[in-house]
């Protein structure tokens, strides 16, 4: 059995499961992946479901087959954590820097949902995150600010995770940092302008192993007809009036997002973008 139907039918199955890196870089590559794929920002959390959480990962897995996508940062005892702030404050029983609580302290902690509700889950390691997604999803790791990009990649080298993760960059200085540590890995960079666009063509990179966030709320369609040129995928953040709208009147409203060439949405909503279907007049790859 190939790659491509061994994917097909762990995405038939509600999870993402790949048997190599190869086959992974076959599900991104727009030639041969989905139409849509589908980003759940911070894992997707609703009531009763924090953001970076297992139980959230879970949860959103069961709206259908998505990238999930979650923050990493480190811990006063060097341990590499899910966890969006810099403090504690806003997602947690707890209070004060990330950095400066021991993972350990961390693990007393319970998660809040987005309504500041106290639930049973506790902050995961991204050890743990990647023992959990093998054979059931795909992580895209935001590495925060100040963050070890050498750290992060030794972890998922360790895991042996390279076939369930993608890494995310803002800068082509950190996406060839990446490449370097592992030139295996999918990864997420980043362009808004055609200048950037331009930018990532002179580092002659493997298509199928990047794709492209162009921004959040403003579809740019010069800027995404770049990037299929490169025959790499498009990306955008629907966070705020789009996912609203997308709340009110259901998955209709990431339409124009799809006509325009985005090919995956990165969104705070992803059980409607999980229901939408490419209009007919969308430019598919």
């Amino acid at each position: 059995m190939n790659a491509l139907i061994s994917a097909a039918l762990a995405m038939a199955s509600g999870g993402l499961s790949f048997a190599d890196a190869s086959a992974l870089q076959a599900w991104f590559s727009p030639a041969t992946g989905p139409a849509v794929i589908v980003s759940a920002h911070r894992g997707g959390p609703r009531p009763g479901f924090p953001e970076n959480a297992l139980e959230t990962f879970a949860r959103s897995m069961e709206d259908g087959p998505m990238l999930l996508e979650c923050d990493v940062r480190e811990s006063a005892d060097g341990r590499l954590v899910l966890m969006h702030d810099d403090t504690l404050d806003r997602t947690t029983t707890g209070r004060g820097k990330v950095a400066e609580e021991t993972f350990e302290a961390m693990r007393t902690l319970r998660l809040r949902d987005n309504d500041g509700r106290r639930t049973s889950y506790s902050i995961p390691s991204l050890r743990e995150a990647l023992a959990w997604s093998e054979g059931r999803a795909v992580l895209a790791l935001d590495v925060k600010r100040g963050i070890s990009f050498e750290k992060v990649v030794a972890e998922i080298q360790a895991q042996r995770a390279q076939s369930r993760v993608q890494v995310i960059v803002y800068n082509n200085a950190d996406l060839m940092t990446v490449r370097r540590l592992d030139p295996t890995l999918c990864i997420s960079a980043s362009a808004s302008s055609l200048e950037q666009v331009a930018e990532l063509k002179a580092l002659n990179l493997p298509p199928a192993q990047i794709s492209v966030f162009t921004g959040v709320g403003r579809i740019r369609p010069d800027v995404i007809f770049a990037i299929r040129a490169l025959g790499m995928r498009a990306a955008m953040g629907t966070f705020g009036d789009i996912d609203d709208r997308a709340n009110r009147f259901g998955p209709s409203a990431f339409d124009p997002a799809l006509s325009a060439g985005i090919s995956v949405l990165a969104t705070d909503s992803p059980w409607q973008a999980a229901r939408v279907k490419p209009p007919v007049n969308a430019q598919l790859f």
